[in-house]
C-alpha cells in the first residue's frame, strides 16, 4: 500500500469522525467553591446531548474513565441517577494508570441532560493546591456513546473533567477569640514586666 491509499484511508477516516462528531458533551461538574481540607464533596457527570443522532427523548449510554490524584482526593462511592444503570451491572472497576487512580464504568439509560452520576470524594491534600479530575472515553478512538432510542445511534461527545481547589479548615470564631484574648494578655504581660524591670 503507497503513501497516496493510506492518506486517502486516513481522509476517509478523519471525515467519518467529524459526521459523528457534534455539540454533544459529557462532562464532570465539581464544587463552584474551594473544599476544606478533610471534607467530603461531590462532583456529578453531566450529560448534554439534545442533538445527538436518533429519536428523542434520548436514551444515553457509554463507558467512561475517571482519573484523579489520590493524594489529594480519595474516592468514596458513586450513585447513578434515577433510571440509570451500569452496563452488565458490573459497577466501578479501581484501577491505576501513569500514577493516576482511575474509576471505569459503563451505564445505560441516561438523560439526553442532566446529571447521569454522583461522585463522592474527600479532599485529603494539603491546603491551597489544586488537583484535576479528568475524564475519557473508554474507547478513545471510535468512541463508546450511542442514544439507544430508537436503536443504537452512535456519536462522539466532547468529553471533560473538572478542578478541585483545596482549602484550610478555618479555626472557629471562638478559637479566634481565644487567640486574641491570648495574644493580648500576653502584651500586657510584657509590658509590665519590662516596666518592673526597668524600675529596679
Amino acid at each position: 500500500m503507497n503513501t497516496r491509499h493510506i492518506n486517502s484511508l486516513l481522509g476517509v477516516l478523519a471525515l467519518a469522525l467529524s459526521f459523528r462528531a457534534g455539540a454533544a458533551t459529557i462532562s464532570l461538574q465539581g464544587p463552584a467553591a474551594p473544599v476544606l481540607q478533610s471534607s467530603t464533596f461531590t462532583v456529578k457527570l453531566q450529560v448534554s446531548a439534545l442533538d445527538a443522532p436518533g429519536g428523542h427523548p434520548a436514551s444515553i449510554s457509554g463507558q467512561v474513565v475517571i482519573d484523579l490524584d489520590s493524594t489529594k482526593i480519595s474516592y468514596n462511592s458513586l450513585t447513578l441517577a434515577g433510571g440509570v444503570s451500569f452496563w452488565s451491572g458490573t459497577g466501578v472497576a479501581i484501577g491505576s494508570l501513569a500514577g493516576r487512580q482511575t474509576l471505569t464504568f459503563g451505564f445505560n439509560g441516561a438523560s439526553e441532560s442532566g446529571t447521569a452520576a454522583t461522585f463522592s470524594f474527600t479532599a485529603i491534600g494539603a491546603p491551597s493546591t489544586t488537583t484535576t479530575v479528568g475524564m475519557t472515553d473508554f474507547d478513545g478512538l471510535f468512541g463508546t456513546f450511542v442514544n439507544t432510542v430508537p436503536t443504537n445511534q452512535s456519536f462522539n461527545p466532547t468529553v471533560t473533567g473538572t478542578s478541585v481547589q483545596i482549602s484550610a479548615v478555618p479555626l472557629p470564631t471562638t478559637a479566634w477569640l481565644l487567640l486574641t484574648a491570648f495574644g493580648s494578655v500576653a502584651g500586657r504581660l510584657r509590658r509590665v514586666s519590662r516596666t518592673v524591670r526597668g524600675s529596679r
